[in-house]
C-alpha cells in the first residue's frame, strides 16, 4: 500500500488562480432543478383549482417559447365576470375579499402550494384580469412571468456574488490547484 500526502485548502485560503478556477466551476455546475420543479408545481395547482387543463408543458430558463395550454370552461372569461371567478378561486384558498376589486393584496399566504411562486403567479394572473385580459392570456403572462423569473434566477446563480456568498459558508476542502479534495 502507498500512501500519498496532499496539502488541503479552504476556498480562502487558495492561489488568485484557484479561486478563479473554483469559481468558473461552481458557475458552470448551476441550475435551477428545484425552482423550476417548485414553479411548475405552483402553476399546475393554480390552474387545478381553476379547472383548468394543463397539457404540453415544457418551460424555463431562456424557453420562451413555452407550451402549456389551457383549457376549461373559464379559458374565454374576461373583464369583472373573470376578476370574480379568479377572485373566488383566491378566497376559497385563503386570501383576504378586497373591498374594491384593485385592492386585492398577496401578503405572503401560498395558498396552492405554500411555495412562494404561489402568491407570485397569482397576482399575474389577477392582475391581467384587471386590466381586462382574458383567463387563457392571463394564464399566458403567468408563464411568461415564470420564464423570467427563471432567468434572472439563473444569472444570480452564475454570478460570482452568488458564488462568493456560498463560499464564504462552504465548508469543503480544495486541492492546492482548486479541485474539490
Amino acid at each position: 500500500m502507498k500512501t500519498i500526502e496532499t496539502k488541503s485548502f479552504s476556498y480562502k485560503e487558495l492561489s488568485q488562480e484557484a479561486k478563479a478556477k473554483v469559481l468558473q466551476r461552481l458557475s458552470e455546475q448551476a441550475d435551477l432543478d428545484f425552482e423550476q420543479q417548485d414553479m411548475l408545481k405552483s402553476m399546475k395547482a393554480i390552474c387545478e383549482e381553476s379547472n383548468l387543463r394543463l397539457y404540453d408543458w415544457s418551460f424555463g430558463s431562456y424557453c420562451r417559447n413555452w407550451k402549456a395550454k389551457v383549457s376549461g370552461n373559464a379559458e374565454d372569461l374576461e373583464g369583472n365576470r373573470a376578476v370574480a371567478w379568479f377572485l373566488r378561486i383566491l378566497i376559497r384558498k385563503g386570501y383576504e375579499r378586497p373591498k374594491k376589486f384593485k385592492d386585492m393584496k398577496f401578503p405572503g399566504i401560498c395558498g396552492f402550494t405554500g411555495m412562494c411562486y404561489n402568491d407570485d403567479f397569482a397576482q399575474e394572473i389577477y392582475d391581467r384580469l384587471i386590466e381586462g385580459n382574458t383567463v387563457r392570456k392571463a394564464f399566458d403572462f403567468m408563464a411568461d412571468r415564470a420564464c423570467g423569473m427563471c432567468e434572472k434566477e439563473l444569472e444570480y446563480k452564475k454570478s460570482e456574488e452568488c458564488i462568493l456568498d456560498y463560499l464564504d459558508q462552504d465548508e469543503e476542502i480544495y486541492t492546492e490547484d482548486g479541485n474539490e479534495f
